[in-house]
């Protein structure tokens, strides 16, 4: 029989080919195997068959390797002993990975070391890949920055919504994570992020970054009208008292070419000056438009109950609340936002008065003015032109 590509057919070949791949072995075993029919059976001319007996083929992850020098293993395995093996837990990832729950203007541990603490420490080794995960213990609005690192979560706001941060500690020293909504640090939403033994080998960033480009108005003028006093009261018997208040967020100027975000009622600062009688019902339809991106109250100092309606009114974005109380002594009184942390929101703009008139009607006056004083914070100085 004549040679076939250098091979004599009447011999059994056995060859087993190695095709290597991106990721796989694969092995090709070829079995060969001529078989000759009897020549005095057969006729001369009858052609010779080459029968294919097997094809096999097998693919396999790089458990097997062709030398330790000629294959690499596989993500996630590695050489042991000339075959490729998984790696362990420890040697394939440093990763550190902390729960912390936002809620009562604190930052609450979940799990293992730091479970129930509040404000814990978070120590990683240097280099450490670090996964910081925050999830939302009440309707708030929250999130986790670290300014040295340059992350930070998104803001969260309802209640079991969940982020994280990724990011590897690759600066040794002691740095602060904390809540960036105005007022949640300053109120105790701050602890400490120690990398390594807690020696700090770069100046910490500051607390004040560049100011941000000033943006559109949503009002030309935030201030209230002095002149828009209620009438005095000339009644004799007690009544039904409706007042209505919206929490309204919204940019305006403080200053030529500089905006500040308020916190208003009804979209003035002051709020509205209120007006009632003493032995009234004062019934409060309190709401917070959907667009709000924080949960707003409001506090009488005319109500004598515990919180003066705080609680009654907690309001959430797209909500509203109603309550009542009794004017039982006369006087004008403040009233303002006492949702945590309550002196940013005052300092925003949620503050006003409301007049609780006495049983005899006040002497009659030409002119009646609404004045009241308030101050804004701001991180930088005046006439400093953006946002």
């Amino acid at each position: 029989m004549a040679p076939i590509n250098g091979l004599n057919l009447r011999q059994i070949i056995y060859t087993r080919v190695y095709i290597v791949s991106i990721r796989y072995v694969s092995y090709v075993n070829v079995l060969l195997i001529e078989m000759e029919e009897n020549k005095k059976e057969m006729s001369l001319n009858r052609k010779k068959s080459v029968v294919l007996t097997a094809l096999l083929v097998a693919f396999t992850a790089f458990a097997g390797c062709l030398g330790d020098d000629e294959v690499s293993c596989g993500e996630g395995t590695e050489l042991v002993d000339g075959e490729c093996v998984p790696i362990a837990d420890d040697k394939e990832s440093n990763t550190v990975t902390f729960t912390l729950i936002g809620k009562d203007m604190s930052f609450i541990g979940d799990g293992e070391d730091i479970d129930g603490i509040i404000n814990p420490d978070l120590s990683v080794p240097l280099g450490s890949k670090v996964v910081i995960n925050l999830v939302m213990g009440e309707a708030n609005l929250h999130d986790i920055t670290l300014d040295e690192f340059d992350v930070a979560t998104e803001q969260l706001y309802e209640e079991g919504s969940m982020a994280s941060v990724t990011f590897t500690a690759d600066m040794e020293g002691t740095f602060a994570y904390y809540c960036s909504v105005p007022g949640h640090r300053a109120g105790g939403m701050e602890g400490k992020f120690i990398v390594g033994d807690g020696e700090n080998t770069v100046d910490p960033v500051g607390s004040i970054e560049n100011i941000g480009p000033a943006l559109a108005v949503d009002t030309d003028n935030i201030a209230r009208d002095p002149m828009l006093v209620p009438e005095p009261i000339e009644r004799t018997e007690s009544a039904i008292v409706h007042i209505y208040m919206e929490a309204v967020e919204l940019t305006a100027e403080i200053e030529s070419g500089t905006t500040f975000t308020y916190w208003t009622y009804n979209g003035t600062v002051p709020g509205p000056m209120f007006r009632a009688r003493v032995g009234d019902t004062v019934v409060v339809h309190f709401s917070n438009r959907a667009e709000s991106m924080m949960t707003h109250n409001v506090d009488f100092h005319a109500v004598t109950a515990q919180g003066g309606g705080a609680a009654a009114t907690s309001t959430a974005p797209g909500t509203t609340s109603t309550f009542s109380f009794k004017a039982m002594h006369a006087g004008l009184f403040v009233y303002h936002c006492a949702t945590p942390d309550v002196p940013t929101h005052i300092s925003k703009g949620m503050y006003g008065m409301i007049l609780i008139d006495p049983e005899t009607p006040l002497p009659t006056v030409d002119k009646e003015l609404y004045l009241m004083q308030g101050d804004i914070y701001t991180k930088w100085r005046p006439g400093t032109v953006g946002h």
